[in-house]
């Protein structure tokens, strides 16, 4: 792929970005068709860790949840 793209912490127990591995992905494996995603954190949700969801055609809005992922590890 161009670009390398390849996603690599210089520390293995870096706390990855979310948006940045979210851009990654969208580059790499999507072509950019994401573009039109939006993510967001939410710290009222917390009984999941996220949803997913079409306001409109064409869109797509990622929530996802503040308190659980702030815990999340590394692995």
């Amino acid at each position: 792929m161009e670009g390398g793209c390849y996603f690599r912490s210089e520390d293995e127990f870096d706390v990855i970005d979310v948006y940045e591995l979210f851009a990654f992905y969208n580059r790499c494996f999507f072509e950019g068709v994401l573009a039109s995603t939006t993510v967001e954190w939410s710290d009222k949700m917390t009984l999941c860790a996220g949803s997913c969801s079409n306001p409109y055609p064409g869109s797509c809005v990622i929530k996802l949840s503040g308190p659980l992922l702030k815990f999340r590890s590394a692995n």
